[in-house]
């Protein structure tokens, strides 16, 4: 009786220095307490996500006003698909720095992160310096818009590279409940992407020329105010 007395004592006394515990953990990752919580830190998420979506939409909307738009509506399709098979293959680093934030270093994570990127970015380097006869059999053998389409591969070639930098800097700032920052910076990218794009196509650049550069500009900004906000509120400087 005695010896399932202890039992029962121990099995409780842990059950609460464990759930003390994971409540600790959750107060020093900032997660989420309660339902209110929850919407405050998924809405700007949700947001930022309609913000990128939207802004793909009026720079489609840009290029069509471009001096080339008949051209252009059909070479930026292609290219950014392309282009983003790659990148977006890079997008699974924010859930590991989510994940991970308080347990590896920022310097880890900057390595890791360099090795993805890079990874992804050779494919698109080689596909737009020796990748013409494949682009022949993947558009029909149409040389026209394969020729129209392999600069816009060359300018975009980093881009692997940026999208892998960003997603580690969100992945941080989302472990740490910064999500608004995110939104901010994913707001700022969009309104820098359209003006920029708008510009060029106003100085008569070619549409998806000028979609291509909005895009490249935009993403350097927004991994800019990322790690501005890092540093500044992060003791991950070293990423």
């Amino acid at each position: 009786m005695v010896e399932s007395a202890i039992v029962i004592y121990n099995y409780y006394s842990r059950r609460e220095n464990f759930k003390s515990i994971l409540d600790s953990e959750q107060k020093q990752k900032k997660l989420p307490q309660n339902t209110w919580q929850a919407w405050n830190f998924f809405w700007p998420l949700s947001l930022s996500m309609m913000i990128v979506w939207g802004g793909r939409v009026i720079l489609m909307a840009l290029v069509a006003r471009a001096s080339d738009a008949s051209l252009a509506l059909a070479v930026w399709p292609v290219s950014w698909g392309i282009v983003l098979l790659l990148s977006n293959s890079t997008r699974m680093i924010q859930q590991i720095a989510i994940s991970n934030k308080h347990q590896i270093s920022g310097m880890l994570l900057a390595k890791f992160t360099l090795s993805v990127g890079t990874c992804f970015t050779l494919p698109l380097v080689f596909l737009s310096v020796w990748g013409k006869p494949f682009l022949l059999f993947y558009l029909g053998n149409d040389l026209e818009l394969v020729d129209a389409v392999l600069p816009i591969l060359r300018w975009c070639m980093l881009f692997p590279m940026l999208i892998a930098l960003q997603n580690a800097l969100q992945g941080f700032l989302i472990g740490d409940g910064k999500t608004k920052i995110v939104n901010i910076a994913t707001v700022v990218s969009v309104f820098c992407m359209g003006i920029i794009t708008w510009l060029l196509i106003s100085y008569d650049v070619g549409g998806a020329q000028a979609a291509a550069l909005g895009m490249i500009f935009s993403m350097i900004i927004e991994i800019t105010i990322l790690k501005y906000c890092l540093g500044k509120k992060d003791e991950r400087s070293d990423f």
